[in-house]
């Protein structure tokens, strides 16, 4: 493949940033020059990629050299050069700086005539196998994405995705071998930049991964404008059904169509698509199996599965499977390892042929975005001397060990190898490793005793939440081990804790301890009981009003930045506004029946919202009728170009919702009725209003920021400030959980939402360093207003500083404080002249006063999203 091409003649190749145009002709002629670089013969040829001319002209050279490419991400030497031994690279490619290094030790290495490529796996903890890619499989995979996208030369495609990544790298073939234009560039789908690139060279397609979606809807990007886009393409791991469901709706109102895409890197990318035309059907499903390929499942036994929808291993077969794996350079002369290629995926058929993944047959958990084999970790466990095994349960690690006094450095331990934070892995003690009579490690027994730790973790939290609070160091001990003689010279770890102990006491230590040392189950009682007692680097904070400062500085991170969250920090802040409408206003309600206290609420959030926007929209010629009267989130997604404000849009409407109920409900009701009675009434109609509203209207395409759909979060906030008794809280969090797993599922990243709704659920308050208090307080104050302009101090931010992208979030949030400050001296000033011009006794200040002097009150004025 590659080995010339002159037949495209002059036809345009390559694109790139700076305007430089290549033909066919011309990149030929760059090939053969850089392949006389190739002159100490045949030999792995390692290049470190980025998406750049050199680095596909050099692996283009390598291809036609011979010379198997090792395709790397560049700016990582030690990995670079661990993986160069590894696999005695003859070449050591460095498009940069456009070097080519020879070490003549990687000449005496054999390697398989057919072998072509070789790329890494996806895996998280640093295992160097890699995949062995033919030149077989890399010209069918481009000829099978050439048929059914049918790319055409009149196709041009921006580089979305690095080269070294196996989507990335189909791109480029598939386009090369269709005679198509690369448009090369390292710009991000979420910069300004990178669409102006795509309009001004008529781009016709953009290849994207869950990650890049996620970007291009927060950028407020409108594919509608892009007049030249004919398709677009996901791979690279599973997007939501809903998401994939509006992306399809949004394509074919906007005249493109969007394919959805299943492979792996040992099938040279590609293996399956969902035709465009089914996608709104089955948005489920990875379709059919691409051109020349074929499925199969079969069940444990090996047999084949004929009848649909029954579960089995999804098995492919195709000329694009891989040779097989490499760990080592003498695995470079092997051939064909296999024929056909288990994906280690259960999958079921449809009635009418489309596949759809149920899971994964393979020992692995995800968490945090990141696959992480089992086998691994256990590999890790003994490689260090402990006799421990690992499963994996909803979203955390399970490590079961034989030995107690191990629990505490296993969970850090592991935490620390793999990146992770320490909360989600557990570690539980047992007497022994479970094991089938063949010697080998019983996992399914493994898996059960992991169920039996959690429920003992579950019930051992719920029975904590429903006991009184101990008082001393001493006490906490005398209750965990109360059979046992505790001494002076007592720790946790000479009593005998567990891994249940351990979670436990830490908790409860934390209440009597400010700075419990991280080795406290070290530490005897004697040491710990001299640490009890308030710290005067620490304060209380409510812990309400830390999550507000977190959710918004990660909502302005996340717009502002490449970094994702994981999204939600909106909905968690409706969340926290109803934990103070339920504070503030609900009681008022109750017992005057009025709706004042809800309009009276909207009216503090609106009037400067309309203020704002007014201003921005004149200072920037968009005068937008529908996100000045906040209610463009009825009519479009991201509307007047994103110069509107969904979620307060969302917010006020359900205030006025809830002000027009309340009006139509006679008075005497809602004085005689308890407060939790209608917080329960409130969260049950809203989660039917959410399950059922969209039979009635389907919002999809206005990403459900609409009331009905969201007001559960709102009314979920109002019931963890008004259930106070332990069960209420237990019951509250599990109906929040099947919530948010019904309406996101379990295996989305939202767990700013999941965490941040549970601890506003079960905790009043936090203690952070004082020197942090007064910050977290003023950004938390200031949410509102820092909501509605961190997109223009980050502009202005860029003007004096340049772009560095940080800088401008700190100035966005600090912008934001600020201009909440000038807009609170200002109202003030306006209530107490105001009187004054009508001749009448000034009003009383009150109110503006304590906001600017009380936190607390400070929210009866303004209670800030």
């Amino acid at each position: 493949m590659f080995e010339s091409f002159s037949h495209f003649h002059d036809r345009l190749a390559i694109l790139t940033e700076d305007g430089l145009r290549i033909s066919y002709e011309e990149l030929d002629q760059l090939i053969e020059e850089f392949k006389s670089r190739f002159s100490a013969g045949r030999g792995v040829a390692l290049i470190e990629c980025e998406n750049s001319l050199n680095s596909i002209v050099a692996y283009l050279s390598a291809l036609r050299a011979g010379c198997p490419a090792l395709l790397v991400a560049s700016k990582q030497p030690e990995v670079n050069q661990k993986l160069r031994t590894q696999f005695s690279a003859l070449y050591y490619v460095d498009p940069v700086a456009n070097q080519v290094t020879i070490h003549p030790s990687g000449a005496a290495i054999q390697l398989h005539p057919d072998l072509a490529v070789i790329l890494s796996t996806s895996g998280s903890t640093g295992t160097a196998k890699s995949i062995r890619l033919s030149y077989k499989a890399l010209e069918a995979n481009a000829r099978s994405i050439v048929e059914y996208l049918t790319i055409h030369a009149d196709d041009r495609a921006p580089t979305t995705l690095p080269m070294y990544y196996s989507y990335g790298l189909s791109v480029i073939n598939s386009h090369l071998l269709a005679g198509a234009t690369l448009v090369v560039t390292q710009k991000s789908v979420a910069e300004p930049e990178f669409w102006q690139l795509f309009d001004e060279n008529r781009c016709t397609s953009f290849a994207g991964v869950p990650h890049s979606y996620a970007l291009i809807e927060k950028s407020g990007v409108k594919t509608a404008d892009r007049k030249t886009l004919r398709y677009a393409t996901q791979a690279g791991g599973r997007l939501e059904p809903n998401r994939v469901k509006a992306l399809a709706e949004q394509s074919q109102k906007e005249g493109w169509q969007f394919f959805v895409m299943y492979g792996q890197t040992e099938a040279t990318a590609r293996m399956a698509y969902l035709p465009p035309d089914q996608a709104l059907a089955n948005p489920h499903c990875i379709g059919i199996p691409i051109p020349g390929g074929k499925f199969r499942l079969i069940n444990d036994q090996g047999d084949e599965i004929e009848n649909p929808d029954e579960t089995g291993e999804l098995v492919y077969t195709g000329d694009n499977v891989m040779m097989g794996y490499a760990l080592s350079a003498e695995d470079l002369s092997r051939g064909y390892d296999l024929t056909e290629l288990r994906t280690g995926d259960l999958a079921r058929r449809t009635s009418n042929g489309l596949y759809y993944i149920v899971g994964r047959k393979k020992r692995f958990v995800k968490l945090y975005g990141l696959r992480i084999s089992l086998d691994e970790v256990d590999g890790w466990l003994l490689d260090h001397g402990y006799s421990a095994v690992s499963t994996g349960r909803n979203d955390t690690l399970w490590i079961l060990t034989t030995t107690a006094t191990s629990v505490p450095l296993i969970r850090e331990s592991v935490a620390d190898w793999l990146g992770l934070p320490a909360a989600s892995i557990h570690v539980g003690v047992i007497e022994a490793i479970p094991r089938k009579a063949n010697g080998k490690i019983d996992f399914s027994e493994v898996s059960r005793l992991a169920d039996q730790e959690a429920q003992k973790l579950d019930a051992a939290i719920a029975a904590q939440a429903r006991k009184a609070p101990l008082n001393t160091v001493r006490d906490i001990f005398a209750a965990r081990f109360p059979n046992q003689e505790i001494t002076p010279g007592s720790s946790f770890v000479t009593l005998g804790g567990t891994s249940l102990d351990y979670i436990d006491m830490m908790i409860k230590l934390e209440k009597r301890i400010s700075n419990l040392p991280p080795n406290w189950y070290e530490l005897s009682l004697r040491d710990l009981e001299q640490q009890q007692g308030k710290s005067r680097f620490w304060q209380k904070i409510e812990l309400q009003i830390f999550l507000r400062c977190l959710a918004i500085s990660l909502i302005v991170i996340g717009h502002l930045t490449d970094f994702d969250y994981g999204g939600t920090g909106a909905v968690l802040l409706l969340m926290i506004a109803g934990f103070n409408f339920s504070r503030f206003q609900l009681p008022n309600i109750i017992a005057t029946g009025s709706p004042r206290p809800v309009l009276a609420l909207a009216a503090t959030i609106a009037i400067p919202t309309i203020a704002y926007l007014l201003i921005e929209q004149t200072v920037f010629h968009k005068l937008h009728l529908p996100s000045l009267l906040l209610f463009s989130n009825l009519i479009q997604a991201n509307a007047n170009q994103g110069l509107s404000y969904w979620f307060i849009e969302v917010y006020i409407q359900i205030l006025l919702i809830g002000a027009l109920a309340i009006s139509l409900i006679p008075k005497k009701y809602i004085s005689n009725t308890r407060q939790e009675t209608i917080v329960l009434g409130l969260i049950v109609l809203s989660l039917l209003l959410n399950q059922l509203g969209p039979v009635v209207w389907d919002t999809n395409l206005l990403y459900n920021r609409v009331p009905h759909m969201l007001l559960w979060f709102f009314a979920f906030g109002i019931g963890a400030q008004t259930f106070r008794d332990p069960l209420s809280k237990l019951i509250l969090s599990v109906a929040f959980l099947a919530a948010v797993e019904l309406n996101f599922g379990v295996e989305t990243p939202y767990r700013i939402l999941t965490y941040g709704g549970l601890l506003l659920i079960w905790l009043p308050w936090i203690k952070v360093p004082t020197m942090l208090k007064s910050p977290i307080s003023q950004v938390a104050s200031a949410s509102l207003f820092i909501y509605l302009s961190h997109f223009q101090f980050h502009s202005l931010s860029e003007k004096i500083f340049g772009n560095h992208t940080w800088i401008g979030v700190i100035f966005a949030l600090v912008g934001g404080a600020i201009t909440w400050k000038l807009y609170l001296v200002c109202w003030s000033h306006l209530v107490s002249i105001q009187p004054r011009r009508i001749g009448t006794k000034p009003r009383t200040q009150t109110k503006v006063t304590s906001a600017v002097e009380q936190p607390q009150e400070r929210e009866k004025v303004l209670i800030n999203k």
